[in-house]
């Protein structure tokens, strides 16, 4: 879980560095301890935070790919996971790439906001990610189910629409 957490939060946070333009931190204050409080940029820019989650997403599909055919307990070839076809990346992406900014971006934002008004330290921290991570958990879940139905190497769905109406119509909504 530590090096999953890793290679998603790096990513994000070096493109919150390098490309965010209300970023002000250099790479060697990253090392002094106490230098910065937060790498976030200082008023939040949408921007940086899609770009750096879409760059983990990039990093992050063909593990995600491989981790879903291996607990789905589909018939694979662990290293054919890595080699096309591709089906349901665009989901899978565009899934990725808005929970993560979403998460960081109001959990900064949150963060900062309810610090400013007088909210403890560990509420301002924690309840704007467990928020928005409950919400956008519920959100993602038909794009999850579908996507990692899509991954079965026998799935003859074409797309992720094809895949969530199968699973609509063969378990229900509860199935989503």
């Amino acid at each position: 879980v530590q090096f999953w957490n890793c290679v998603t939060f790096v990513p994000t946070r070096l493109t919150l560095l390098f490309f965010g333009n209300k970023a002000r931190i250099s790479l060697p204050e990253l090392f002094v301890k106490g230098a910065r409080k937060t790498m976030a940029p200082k008023q939040g820019d949408p921007a940086a935070y899609l770009l750096g989650s879409a760059l983990a997403a990039t990093i992050n599909f063909p593990l995600w790919k491989a981790a879903a055919i291996g607990q789905s307990g589909f018939k694979h070839n662990f290293f054919a996971a890595f080699a096309p076809p591709y089906k349901g990346v665009a989901a899978t992406m565009f899934g990725m790439t808005w929970a993560r900014a979403a998460i960081f971006y109001v959990s900064d934002t949150g963060k900062a906001s309810l610090s400013q008004s007088g909210v403890s330290m560990p509420v301002a921290t924690a309840l704007p990610a467990v928020t928005v991570s409950t919400i956008v958990q519920i959100i993602n879940q038909p794009i999850v189910r579908g996507t990692v139905t899509l991954q079965d190497p026998a799935c003859s769905h074409a797309d992720l629409g094809a895949a969530l109406s199968h699973i609509y119509k063969s378990r229900g909504l509860a199935g989503l």
